[in-house]
């Protein structure tokens, strides 16, 4: 399993309430600063953000792994010409 700085936790957690705010404020409604939040509020968003770091980083290694001939037979298997593109 990746480990991740508090940094990219932190990061990732505040862009995650900064979506959170756009949409409130879209809809007339104002929320605290990321500073001024509850403790536990805040502990929630920082287990979110870990939790969404290491989907992130499970899906890059899978994608790494991951060789064009069978992406290409997957393809052509759904029905896609392929040769189209290559």
């Amino acid at each position: 399993m990746a480990e991740f700085t508090s940094e990219q936790i932190l990061t990732e957690a505040q862009i995650m309430y900064d979506a959170v705010c756009d949409s409130a404020m879209e809809n007339g409604r104002d929320l605290p600063w990321w500073s001024e939040l509850d403790e536990s509020v805040m502990r929630s968003y920082l287990e979110r953000a870990k939790s969404k770091l290491e989907r992130k980083a499970e899906a890059e290694e899978m994608l790494s792994r991951l060789k064009v001939s069978d992406v290409v037979e997957w393809l052509e298997e759904k029905g896609f010409d392929v040769s189209k593109y290559e």
